[in-house]
């Protein structure tokens, strides 16, 4: 009877320990999960994990960092050194690598020449180039550049949306590019004056300063999307992001050597066991993490379908009990799922918690009048751009009143420029 009830005991608190490492991974944002799978992959020789390309989001629009209550504490160099330790065994070159990212200034670039690195580090030559080349495939994009030519097209390299022409106008003609000698750019490419306008338009969004998003001593707030909603003519479609997705995998062939290499090795065996068995409860449980948060966020959307569809509608009142009972979870599971995870809409990153019954003063989201705002000047005629007054009454016509003070806050919050700095001639 001891033996059962020690038995029964010994079930109940495996059960627990993995229950407690579902709740756990499914209440953590991306980047605390990034940051607990770096000590797993050091608990686990066998884990291998493949982080997210967050280039794919930045590469296509300025992502907004957003600074809310999930901030996260990260310098440009621990955000490096983490990527490392998640991704790369190699201790020669690993250590290569650590010593360049100590190597970088504020803004990402490398601040040492390869050849005194190679020196410092009593190397040669092509060791010290084949760690740059693992250093400048980490995020974010462009990190590792030596140069502005070189940030940039480590970027667009990237980028398989890049216009045509874009890699050799930044290998041959970035100064012509800079002093706005399109005609020049034209006669030497054989580009017409629409791609090299397209290439210049592109390039104004890569970031010439990769590191800059991060600081030494100051929290930077991180807002990555992982689940992507896209509407389609009153159709709207909810996804996990590929760009944000974790890859999680087992080197069986590795443990396989072992195994044989220690055949009647009882204490090898065990440990063996014990560290597949590990692998796949955290598969279970990030499986779980993502299937739960799709679920979510498509019940989110539902609900929120007239926002999506047109997002100058308002959003109507939604609780988190809602959810959960629709669901059939509890409203605790709810809450995990929504705590610090994003989506990604209409060239916008919104916190899965702004959708419950969040309401601006006139009625609308907040997102939606910045969205309205933006839509208006996208619209625009780019020779003859839209004063503030001018939107002040265009949204007048939609039947939104905001004063023209409230629309140029607005305009300042998209990074927009006043209409006398739009003007295209």
């Amino acid at each position: 009877m001891a033996i059962e009830q020690t038995t029964r005991q010994t079930i109940q608190q495996r059960l627990s320990i993995k229950a407690q490492q579902k709740l756990k991974i499914l209440a953590m944002p991306l980047t605390d999960l990034l940051d607990d799978l770096q000590q797993a992959v050091l608990d686990n020789p066998f884990l291998k994990v493949k982080v997210p390309s967050l280039s794919g989001i930045t590469s296509r629009y300025p992502i907004d960092w957003l600074a809310d209550q999930n901030a996260t504490h990260q310098s440009l160099e621990d955000y490096l050194l983490t990527q490392v330790g998640l991704t790369m065994r190699d201790l020669p070159l690993k250590t290569l690598v650590q010593y360049l990212i100590y190597h970088l200034d504020n803004n990402g670039y490398l601040t040492i020449t390869l050849a005194a690195a190679a020196k410092a580090c009593r190397v040669n030559q092509v060791m010290i180039t084949d760690a740059l080349t693992l250093l400048q495939q980490l995020e974010p994009a462009g990190v590792g550049g030596r140069s502005l030519q070189e940030v940039l097209r480590l970027q667009a390299q990237r980028d398989d949306t890049a216009p045509v022409g874009t890699e050799e106008i930044l290998d041959h003609h970035l100064p012509a590019l800079a002093e706005n000698k399109n005609g020049l750019i034209q006669r030497a490419t054989g580009l017409t004056a629409s791609q090299v306008q397209a290439v210049l338009d592109y390039i104004r969004t890569l970031s010439p300063a990769p590191g800059a998003q991060f600081t030494a001593d100051t929290p930077t707030a991180f807002a990555f999307p992982e689940v992507q909603v896209a509407a389609d003519h009153g159709t709207v479609q909810v996804g996990l992001l590929k760009d944000t997705q974790i890859r999680l995998s087992f080197n069986t062939q590795y443990m396989a050597e072992l195994s044989r290499y220690g055949e009647h090795d009882a204490q090898l065996q065990n440990y063996l066991t014990v560290q597949q068995k590990a692998y796949q409860t955290l598969l279970t449980a990030y499986t779980e993490r993502q299937v739960t948060l799709l679920r979510v966020t498509q019940a989110i959307v539902a609900r929120q379908h007239a926002f999506f569809v047109d997002p100058e509608q308002p959003l109507v009142p939604l609780l988190v009990k809602e959810v959960a009972e629709q669901l059939k979870l509890s409203p605790s599971t709810i809450s995990r799922t929504i705590n610090g995870k994003y989506l990604e809409f209409n060239r916008h990153i919104y916190e899965l918690r702004h959708f419950f019954t969040y309401r601006s003063a006139v009625g609308y989201s907040q997102d939606a009048l910045l969205s309205a705002v933006q839509t208006l000047i996208e619209a625009e005629d780019k020779q003859h751009p839209l004063t503030d007054n001018a939107i002040v009454a265009a949204l007048q016509q939609k039947h939104i009143k905001l004063s023209r003070r409230t629309v140029v806050k607005y305009r300042d919050k998209l990074n927009i420029p006043a209409a006398n700095k739009r003007r295209e001639f």
